[in-house]
């Protein structure tokens, strides 16, 4: 697993995670890993505020964003041209996540 972390204005953090495991690479055969977005965006507060900071003092806003980031994936999903294949069941059950009780997702799921 790849974590990259980038400056995006005050207040502010892109982070980029990237799957790196490859289906050779486990026994099982699986590369699917489990990654909690908020617990990460709050430890990254707390490492930023050297540990002078609790969860009780800030709130933290998190949204998906397409792979160039420049556009929530929500939006990206609607206007992207919808292909019709003989495969679009297989493919659709291959991406999901689940989403956050406030519509951000908060464990986002990576697939090879």
């Amino acid at each position: 697993m790849k974590v990259e972390t980038f400056y995006n204005g005050r207040n502010s953090v892109l982070v980029r995670i990237e799957n790196l495991a490859d289906f050779f690479d486990t026994k099982s055969g699986s590369t699917s890993v489990a990654v909690n977005v908020q617990t990460l965006g709050e430890q990254l507060f707390i490492f930023a505020n050297k540990n002078q900071a609790t969860t009780a003092d800030f709130s933290l806003k998190i949204e998906e964003l397409s792979l160039t980031a420049n556009q929530p994936i929500a939006t990206m999903q609607a206007n992207k041209i919808q292909w019709k294949t003989v495969d679009d069941g297989i493919l659709l059950s291959k991406s999901h996540h689940k989403k956050h009780k406030k519509g951000s997702p908060s464990i986002v799921y990576l697939h090879e």
